[in-house]
């Protein structure tokens, strides 16, 4: 609620004096992952969720609401009226629904792109929301799950795979832009069919050894391909950084699932939080921060984590030239010490005590290059260890070397 979401972003605001933006998840009357598309109303009183937007609109604050997209609870009373009509029916007859809840085990089942019921009642949603006063809206999982074959004989296109599937969702998010104009659209993950529709997506690559390359197992490494193709194309933003290394817990989830024991995450992974960061921003991703609370911001705890995030706002908005107008280079080499770290892995629907821990041996300076639109090349540097680090950066336009300070950015022209 407001009174929950409100107050962080607005201290941050003032501590930072950098433009913010606000994704607010959890605002509907529905638990997260269950009741879908049924969001409104809010799960607050409707006139202090009204008011709240006015108090976003009035400070700057940039600010678009969660709903899912594509996808219709199956469990819930109201896919009696239309789910089976519009859901992605499998080769064998089944529908495509996926339980994500785990506290509740409702299904979500996966909405093809004609599903005429569903999307009316999406719209409809979208234009209430819209006259709250929101500059944006998401739309879950349309970029990333948009896609695939369907047999569901209820519907006009062809049985089986083809195009239907991306030129129907087309049509839907065309739909939602034309009863909506000047709302800014965002979706889930880098992609090509729809990029043209959207204003940003959410990529939470920068934070991909929360999710992904246990020790032991075959590691794994992700790399910017798309943020070097696409950037500037649409804008992107996101990670699953956490100030204090504890997702969010949706009130409306059963109370005795809640974590009781947490611990100093903060002290246990003291770099997870400045490494996935430094990603985001070296990137070329708005830098963002997952579930920030009030006290990730004035208890002393998180004091050293809270003055990065404030230094790497800053110098993402006074670098916006290059990187968030500017064209990924040749990174060329760069030479500094590697050292190990450890990765709390726990997401979302984690069970209490069960989280892993993965390790990465990670450079202690990241970089990239970039070239602003009035043709400026720059190296963006970010030391995130909790020492001075020696680098030596050679790449086809620039060389320099030299020492950063422990957790911090330099820009080198």
């Amino acid at each position: 609620t407001s009174d929950t979401v409100i107050p962080p972003v607005e201290k941050f605001q003032a501590d930072a004096g950098v433009p913010v933006a606000l994704d607010w998840y959890w605002w509907h009357k529905t638990s997260y992952d269950t009741g879908y598309p049924n969001f409104w109303p809010p799960r607050e009183n409707e006139a202090d969720f009204r008011a709240a937007v006015r108090r976003l609109n009035a400070k700057g604050i940039y600010c678009q609401t969660y709903v899912n997209g594509m996808t219709w609870d199956v469990d819930d009373p109201s896919w009696t009226e239309g789910g089976s009509e519009g859901v992605k029916i499998l080769r064998d007859g089944t529908f495509r629904a996926y339980p994500w809840n785990r506290f509740t085990g409702h299904r979500l089942g996966y909405m093809c792109g004609e599903a005429p019921k569903y999307q009316a009642r999406l719209r409809a949603q979208v234009r209430t929301l819209r006259g709250c006063g929101f500059d944006g809206q998401s739309l879950d999982m349309i970029g990333n799950a948009g896609y695939g074959a369907c047999w569901n004989t209820n519907h006009t296109h062809a049985l089986g795979g083809g195009d239907h599937m991306v030129r129907n969702f087309r049509a839907y998010v065309e739909t939602v832009r034309r009863e909506n104009p000047g709302l800014q659209l965002s979706t889930e993950d880098i992609n090509e069919a729809y990029m043209d529709l959207f204003e940003s997506v959410i990529a939470l690559g920068p934070s991909y050894e929360r999710t992904s390359g246990v020790s032991g197992e075959i590691p794994r490494e992700c790399v910017p391909f798309a943020q070097a193709v696409y950037h500037g194309a649409i804008t992107m933003f996101g990670t699953f950084s956490m100030l204090d290394g504890i997702p969010a817990f949706d009130p409306l989830w059963p109370a005795e699932e809640q974590w009781k024991d947490e611990k100093p995450w903060e002290r246990l992974f003291p770099d997870q939080f400045q490494v996935e960061l430094s990603r985001c921003v070296i990137w070329g991703q708005q830098p963002c921060v997952h579930n920030f609370r009030l006290n990730n911001a004035t208890d002393p705890r998180y004091r050293e984590g809270y003055r990065f995030m404030i230094d790497t706002a800053r110098f993402y908005h006074a670098n916006r030239d290059w990187l968030f107008d500017g064209e990924m280079c040749d990174p060329g080499r760069l030479d500094c010490t590697a050292q190990k770290v450890e990765f709390l892995q726990r997401a979302t629907y984690t069970k209490a005590g069960e989280y892993k821990v993965a390790t990465h041996v990670l450079p202690t300076v990241f970089h990239s290059v970039w070239k602003a639109p009035d043709g400026r090349i720059a190296a963006f540097l970010v030391n995130w260890s909790r020492q001075p680090q020696r680098y030596a950066l050679t790449t086809p336009q620039l060389k320099a070397e030299g020492v950063l300070p422990a957790r911090s950015w330099k820009r080198i022209d």
